[in-house]
């Protein structure tokens, strides 16, 4: 694939996956330096990476999501201790007094 000129494989092939790829070969680790480049080139000039372009940001139901996801891990993560302490207290309250 690489030396057809692709530089990316979308499918998961793990038996087919550097199978015939010889890394101590230079020309091979110089095709899979290019293929990277190339990968790596496209990524950092998309419009993943021009975060500051005016208008340019997430969508409104996006950053809803995300809120609300946020709230409620904090909301359980607060539900959760709530319940241990009051475990502990009952616990607390139904170990025997020690008679003198």
């Amino acid at each position: 694939m690489l030396y057809a000129g692709n530089d990316l494989i979308l499918a998961s092939l793990p038996d087919l996956l550097w199978t015939d790829c010889d890394f101590t070969s230079a020309k091979d680790v110089t095709i899979l330096r290019n293929a990277t480049h190339n990968i790596l080139y496209t990524v950092c000039n998309s419009n993943s990476m021009n975060v500051d372009i005016i208008g340019y940001g997430t969508e409104w139901w996006v950053t809803t999501i995300i809120v609300v996801d946020v709230v409620a891990a904090i909301f359980l993560a607060g539900w959760g201790i709530f319940l241990f302490v009051r475990r502990h207290q009952k616990n607390k309250e139904e170990e025997p007094k020690p008679q003198n």
